[in-house]
């Protein structure tokens, strides 16, 4: 009997892959103290480079989520939609910028870059979180997939008097392991979605937090479920002697 779990794998792998560096990046905008006086194309130059700089991060963002084996349909939509919104928002940003001739105007628009658009710490987080959402759904698809087809062998074993008491119960471990890693990780996706630049520090610390614990833990139950997956085959194999 071979039944493989490399799919399980993967979703896992998938929906906990390690978070850009990008995401990490504090949204810190110039800070207008640097704005000296005469110094107006000194700070559109670090305006324009702190504006470039968020540009690219949409950009990897946008190919993420378009080349992403897991999002749906509509979080798609969405995420790009936002996506390039951002990157709209920051150009026209730009040019206003560029139109400045003051040190006032400056550090009254230097500022927006990151409060207005919060590209590191609302955006790029939610579409990490997102997607990792979306991915556990994938796993448990596959997973239910996996279940069935190892619980019907175990029915036949037992039809043919094998003890598949162990495989059976290694099979009941590893659907209530997977059903809380769904509990946890496919609401995220619902709470991250609406929070914008405005929201933060509240609510979107907390929840852009309480997301990323929740992922967390659906990591560990997926792993728990892919080790009681290995064992349920384990004696059921040995015992049917293939």
């Amino acid at each position: 009997m071979r039944i493989a779990f490399t799919a399980l794998t993967a979703a896992a792998a998938l929906a906990f892959a390690p978070t850009p560096a990008s995401a990490q990046t504090q949204d810190a905008p110039t800070a207008p103290e640097r704005l000296q006086s005469g110094d107006v194309e000194g700070g559109k130059a670090r305006a324009n480079g702190a504006i470039d700089r968020r540009l690219v991060t949409i950009e990897r963002l946008e190919t993420r989520v378009s080349d992403h084996p897991h999002v749906t349909d509509p979080h798609q939509r969405e995420l790009l939609d936002e996506l390039g919104r951002a990157s709209a928002g920051l150009r026209a940003l730009s040019a206003d910028i560029a139109q400045a001739t003051t040190i006032e105007e400056l550090r009254d628009l230097v500022p927006k870059i990151a409060t207005d658009f919060r590209v590191y710490l609302v955006v790029a987080r939610k579409v990490h979180q997102v997607l990792g959402s979306d991915s556990v759904v994938a796993a448990g698809t596959r997973l239910e997939k996996m279940s069935e087809s190892l619980a019907g062998r175990i029915d036949r074993a037992v039809e043919n008097g094998v003890d598949a008491s162990e495989a059976a119960a290694h099979l009941a471990d590893m659907t209530a392991e997977f059903g809380q890693a769904l509990a946890v990780g496919e609401p995220d996706a619902g709470t991250v979605l609406p929070l914008t630049a405005a929201d933060w520090p509240d609510p979107a610390a907390a929840v852009l937090a309480q997301g990323r614990a929740d992922l967390g833990d659906a990591r560990r139950f997926l792993r728990e479920a892919r080790i009681s997956f290995s064992e349920a085959v384990a004696p059921l194999r040995e015992a049917l002697g293939s």
